[in-house]
């Protein structure tokens, strides 16, 4: 039986490979069960909302007030907020930073096995290549963001919903049933709402599943008009409190678009390492185009060119909202979802390259330079979940690269100086202070770790 796990769908290949993934993501982010919060937003979700748990009023004002209640209006994410507010059910109202932790990581592996079960059903990859995909997808620099700091657990739920809504999308076009066809739209129109409830980069998802109605064939449907009620709605609940223009008008600068692009799209491939905050210069550039030309090469050399475009597509929708803003610092949990795209793509080249035999040589590279890569991971992940323990961790992370990097000092400080005002605004002045001394003994110490 073992002999065929790697060719063969069969149950006990699959559940193996859930297996795989359940113990080897398990393995990897253990540890962050144990650790505390990272900046402003940590601390706030995992304690103010605490404060709501004796509050009848508790779930009126998540839905009818910002992701900072009163104090910054532009983030409208009722749901992400909502997930905080029943760990406090798990803790019976006290703070438990190990709830919130375990919830994010089962969070993050529902993710995980929500994507090897789209690329065993949907994208129909060989199990194998189904399993180092996913593996791949579970541990990387970007799933570090999403899973282990609790502020980036909004991507981890717009992950869940947005992509079992596609899932539901790519089911009601393909079931004959007529009553089950519409089910499955009913289902994926829910899910979209709420994908747009946990983080507003759902608004994406429309414009994606119509491209793919393009790319398989599928006949367009008047159902589909329902998209413009969702928006409607989910415009008048968000302008409720917030203010929506904000998230759009003097934030853009088209400069930052294409460093921001090149920066994080080289990031998953390690061209360049993650640093919080990152230089744009013309390597920077470079990389990222270098990245470009690789898969518009293998894009042109593809039988698959429609459906590879569409994955790449995928995953540039889905991130372009990150770059409606200046970006304070590197948050790779921006890219979780994107991530998934690229990923898809990738296989898809490599299932191309390799061809329908599974013991030729070709099939034995990819396999192996998937596996090595997914070590890599394994190494770059661990040491990138240092700088998430606690606030000194991250301090420490800051002033390492205010050191080694003179040219982005400027930056650097701004950032620093970004954090310190947070604190204070939301009321944690002894935190504020705390990380003021703590940059400052650092300097003083000369530290060079």
């Amino acid at each position: 039986m073992l002999r065929n796990f790697f060719v063969t769908k069969n149950k006990f290949s699959i559940c193996v490979s859930i297996l795989i993934l359940i113990v080897v993501s398990m393995i990897v982010f253990y540890k962050a069960v144990n650790y505390k919060t990272i900046m402003v937003e940590d601390l706030l979700f995992s304690s103010k909302y605490y404060e709501l748990f004796k509050d009848k009023g508790a779930i009126k004002k998540i839905f009818t007030t910002s992701v900072y209640f009163d104090k910054v209006k532009y983030l409208y994410r009722p749901i992400f907020v909502l997930s905080f507010y029943l760990d406090s059910k798990l803790s019976s109202g006290n703070i438990n930073l190990k709830v919130n932790h375990i919830t994010s990581l089962l969070l993050h592996l529902c993710c995980v096995l929500i994507f090897f079960y789209f690329l065993v059903c949907y994208c129909d990859f060989k199990l194998y290549f189904a399993l180092i995909g996913s593996l791949f997808f579970s541990i990387n620099i970007f799933s570090v963001w999403s899973a282990v700091w609790l502020s980036g657990r909004c991507d981890l739920l717009l992950f869940i919903f947005a992509f079992s809504s596609f899932i539901f999308f790519i089911k009601s076009n393909e079931n004959n049933n007529v009553v089950v066809k519409n089910v499955f739209l009913i289902l994926h129109f829910i899910l979209f709402f709420l994908a747009l409830l946990s983080k507003e980069t759902a608004v994406v998802l429309p414009i994606v599943c119509l491209i793919f109605v393009y790319i398989k064939g599928y006949k367009i449907k008047l159902n589909y008009l329902c998209y413009m009620l969702v928006y409607v709605l989910y415009y008048l609940i968000y302008t409720n409190d917030v203010h929506l223009v904000r998230q759009f008008v003097g934030l853009f600068d088209i400069k930052i678009f294409f460093y921001m692009i090149c920066d994080y799209l080289s990031a998953p491939f390690y061209v360049s390492t993650p640093k919080i905050i990152s230089p744009y210069n013309s390597l920077t550039l470079f990389k990222g185009i270098s990245i470009i030309i690789f898969f518009f090469i293998a894009v042109m050399n593809s039988k698959e060119k429609k459906i590879i475009s569409f994955y790449l597509l995928f995953a540039l929708f889905f991130f372009l909202p990150t770059i409606l803003g200046k970006r304070i610092a590197f948050q790779g949990n921006r890219m979780y979802l994107p991530m998934a795209g690229i990923i898809i793509a990738v296989l898809y080249v490599m299932e191309d390259f390799c061809g329908k035999i599974l013991n030729n040589i070709k099939t034995k590279i990819c396999t192996m330079l998937l596996i090595v890569f997914v070590g890599i991971n394994i190494v770059v992940t661990n040491n990138a979940m240092k700088f998430a323990y606690d606030d000194d961790s991250i301090i420490r992370a800051i002033f390492y690269e205010y050191k080694a990097y003179p040219k982005s000092r400027q930056e650097t400080m701004s950032l620093l100086y970004f954090l310190i005002s947070h604190y204070n605004m939301y009321g944690f002045s002894e935190q504020a202070n705390n990380i003021k001394n703590k940059f400052i003994n650092l300097n003083s110490e000369g530290y060079n770790k």
